[in-house]
């Protein structure tokens, strides 16, 4: 009995760690939308894939909103640029004084999109 406990208590404990860095990740990727698109931003759902097979996104639109899935923030960050770069034609600047111009109304994504990391460790800068 007291191993079932203790089994219980750990998964109780790995699903709650789960969600807070689900939340995280979308709480992040929410933040970056309304800073890069936010007259758009609304029209993004972010979804968070299992972490197996290295880091991932995928594209695909539902129910009138584009969908961005990844294995966390920086993931759905290279979806979102993979959109704005080519369905949006658009790019984002370094530059804070140079908009992002989107179409009038954000174009669906007729067939999925996904990609994976090529490489295990990456860095920016």
């Amino acid at each position: 009995m007291k191993k079932i406990v203790v089994f219980v208590a750990l998964c109780l404990l790995a699903t709650n760690i789960f969600a807070a860095k689900t939340d995280n990740n979308i709480t992040a990727i929410k933040a970056l939308a309304e800073r890069v698109v936010p007259s758009v931003a609304d029209q993004f759902e972010w979804r968070v894939l299992p972490a197996k097979g290295g880091d991932r996104w995928e594209l695909s639109s539902e129910d009138g909103k584009i969908v961005i899935a990844g294995n966390n923030a920086g993931s759905m960050a290279v979806g979102l640029n993979h959109y704005l770069k080519y369905y949006c034609l658009t790019e984002v600047s370094w530059y804070a004084a140079d908009p992002v111009v989107l179409p009038a109304t954000l174009p669906s994504v007729d067939t999925p999109v996904s990609a994976k990391a090529r490489v295990k460790d990456r860095f920016f800068l």
